[in-house]
């Protein structure tokens, strides 16, 4: 063995601590960036954070806690217009988180008016002035055991042994639920369910003929359509069968709990947008803005007793201490570099936005079957960042269209949302006697240049939950 020492020329990169603090700032959705703000304003006095009220739904500053430009369509919106869309085989019993029972011993009806009521309050409080007070903890079991959907999920002779009542005094206040708003609560199933909301409607003059009797004895054949055993069974025409079946689709809601519809009820959204893309006149002429939200909502700047302190610390007496000195350089330095970081997020967010605006403009003008193919590779040679800054810049953020909806960065590199699109027309127009195959809508879309194969329809119509042709 021989020891010796050799030169060696190495090249590696050597990422800056400002470029690794901007990559995970980069990657924060807003609201862990605006956790990340409060935090760093805390922990650092030398940073002033002016925060601006901004609406959730379009960005816009509110005034007096209103916004202009949502108020008045989000104060007479329709309570109906969030209801989720709904098919046969989704109807299965499911034990999702139970309600939140009510702290305290007594109904307080003075409480309701000081906050949100919840379905859960509406429940016991309506049961309250109903049932004698000895059958209350039966009223609270009972509540407390629904589901997130509204029903049961607990059994009558469970409850009453787990209570220590007969099982006729867990019916009779099960009974009383039953009657209450949204019509269908405390159902132990989905026939059960509609059965109640069928009895309901008819007290108010709406009725069907066939409709009782399809969901008590025939639910099963009426779930696939098997319209002409139906008719065979109960003495009806196909045709009759077939509008008792758009009548159940029409006013029964197979989830009771999303009918409960609070006081002041407006509809909440899942997320805030990071970017809004505005239509703006210029000139005579029509052209998209594009405004990071987050840098209006946020004022980020040196504190003005620390900036002056930095600015004159070479002039300071000598009084100043060390350690003073370190302070005010180390936080006013660290301010500084948290800003440049947040800035650069925004200019960064900005500047693909701009550039998806420029390349998806038909789609931003003409709706979803304008959207042009594009990755988020092309997007990055487009920019001049790295894919992975791209990816980074684009997770977990959405962009509010010039139509007022919101939608993820991610559908701007989905070139199966014009597919899917094109896919709901064929079966909306498709005749009821005869609807379209997976083959037959590849088939179909070919005719338009699109070209998929039959796999590919059937994985996109389940992923927008469209049945089977079969079952249609």
């Amino acid at each position: 063995m021989d020891l010796d020492q050799s030169l060696q020329l190495d090249l590696s990169p050597r990422i800056s601590p400002k470029l690794i603090a901007s990559i995970k700032i980069l990657a924060l959705s807003s609201q862990d960036l605006a956790q990340t703000i409060a935090q760093e304003a805390r922990e650092n006095p030398a940073l002033e954070v002016e925060e601006v009220a901004q609406c959730d739904n379009c960005g816009e500053q509110l005034s007096n806690g209103v916004c202009p430009n949502c108020s008045v369509s989000s104060e007479t919106s329709d309570a109906t217009s969030d209801r989720s869309e709904w098919d046969f085989e989704d109807l299965v019993d499911s034990a999702g988180p139970r309600a939140t029972l009510p702290s305290g011993d007594e109904f307080d009806p003075l409480s309701r008016i000081f906050a949100e009521e919840t379905l859960v309050d509406h429940l016991l409080q309506s049961l309250a002035a109903t049932l004698d007070p000895e059958d209350k903890k039966i009223a609270v079991y009972l509540v407390g055991n629904l589901d997130e959907h509204g029903y049961l999920a607990v059994e009558v002779g469970e409850a009453a042994l787990a209570l220590g009542v007969t099982v006729r005094r867990v019916e009779t206040v099960l009974a009383a639920l039953q009657s209450l708003e949204p019509a269908g609560i405390g159902a132990r199933n989905v026939q059960e369910c509609m059965l109640i909301q069928v009895h309901a409607l008819a007290e108010i003059g709406i009725s069907d003929p066939y409709a009782k009797v399809i969901i008590e004895a025939h639910f099963h054949a009426l779930a696939e359509r098997r319209w002409q055993d139906l008719s065979s069974r109960i003495g009806a025409s196909s045709s009759a069968i077939r509008e008792s079946f758009k009548f159940i689709k029409q006013y029964l809601n197979p989830y009771p709990a999303n009918g409960f519809r609070p006081v002041g009820y407006r509809p909440s959204r899942n997320f805030k947008p990071d970017v809004a893309i505005r239509r703006v006149m210029v000139g005579g002429r029509m052209k998209f803005d594009v405004e990071v939200l987050e840098a209006s909502r946020f004022d980020l700047k040196i504190d003005s007793t620390y900036r002056q302190l930095s600015d004159g610390l070479r002039y300071m007496s000598p009084s100043l201490s060390e350690e003073d000195r370190s302070h005010i350089k180390d936080h006013v330095s660290r301010a500084r570099f948290f800003i440049d970081c947040i800035r650069q997020r925004w200019e960064t967010l900005h500047q693909i936005t701009t550039c998806l605006v420029d390349y998806q403009r038909d789609f931003l003008l003409y709706g979803v079957r304008h959207l042009r193919h594009l990755t988020r590779s092309e997007l990055a040679d487009l920019v001049g960042l790295h894919e992975s800054t791209i990816s980074r810049a684009t997770a977990d953020k959405f962009v509010l269209l010039p139509n007022g909806r919101s939608i993820p960065f991610h559908d701007f590199f989905d070139g199966s949302l014009s597919i899917k699109d094109t896919m709901k027309e064929f079966i909306k127009a498709e005749a009821e006697e005869g609807p379209l195959s997976d083959q037959q809508i590849a088939e179909k879309l070919a005719n338009q240049h699109l070209h998929i194969a039959r796999r590919t329809v059937a994985k996109y119509r389940d992923a927008l939950g469209i049945l089977p042709s079969r079952y249609r």
